[in-house]
């Protein structure tokens, strides 16, 4: 299951938690982040993180501030791709990944290079990150990564923690899994994109959408909603 929590929530009770662009940490959330990981938690942030406190200002010694000994690292400096250009990257099980928007140089400070660029002037170098702090651990993404390389990750992450996916097809289509009074799960399937877009096989049979009584369609055109049960 996956929760939308506010930096006031009791983190202990996750197994991981993603941040990505925590452009704002307050008084004492690094701390609070930093011991989460240091107990055995999981996190994930990205670029643009840490920058400033709740007055926004900056912190200084570089970003992602009070969070650069839990990610073991330092932003030296960003390069911004221009909106109809993208950044290339190679992780180190040589999947291939595309980046947009900006770029963080990233300065390793204990952390080990999970992908690192492979265009640019700065190919060769650190992009994605991940580093083992006390009894956890904690990842950083330094570009806007499409969902298709975002999924990548996080796959590579949730088979590091060994924790169970939500779906294990590869899809561009939102899914999300809620549960009713009666503890049956429910399967909120969203095409969000332009195009139509296929339902993962694990829900081609077996399942009844809610909203017509039947048995789900195969593939979804834009903007389409399918809310699935299993029969």
């Amino acid at each position: 299951m996956t929760d939308v929590i506010s930096d006031d929530d009791d983190f202990s009770q996750y197994d991981l938690i993603v941040a990505p662009i925590l452009y704002i940490v307050k008084d004492g959330l690094g701390q609070k982040i930093t011991d989460y990981v240091a107990s055995g938690g999981n996190f994930i942030t990205s670029f643009m993180s840490g920058m400033v406190n709740e007055s926004d200002n900056i912190y200084p010694g570089g970003y992602p501030g009070p969070l650069k000994d839990v990610m073991g690292l330092w932003v030296e400096e960003s390069d911004a791709i221009l909106p109809d250009k993208d950044v290339k990257l190679a992780m180190t099980t040589g999947d291939e990944l595309t980046g947009y928007l900006i770029a963080d140089l990233i300065r390793l400070k204990g952390a080990h290079v999970l992908a690192k660029y492979a265009s640019e002037f700065y190919a060769g170098t650190p992009a994605v990150t991940e580093n083992t702090y006390s009894k956890g651990k904690a990842w950083y993404v330094g570009s806007r990564l499409d969902h298709l390389s975002f999924r990548k990750i996080i796959m590579h992450i949730v088979d590091d923690l060994h924790l169970s996916a939500l779906v294990k097809e590869p899809t561009e289509l939102e899914i999300t899994k809620c549960q009713n009074s009666a503890g049956q799960d429910i399967y909120f399937v969203l095409n969000m994109g332009k195009g139509k877009r296929p339902l993962p096989l694990e829900f081609q049979k077996g399942y009844r959408d809610l909203l017509t009584g039947n048995s789900p369609e195969t593939m979804l055109d834009s903007w389409d909603v399918e809310i699935l049960v299993q029969e």
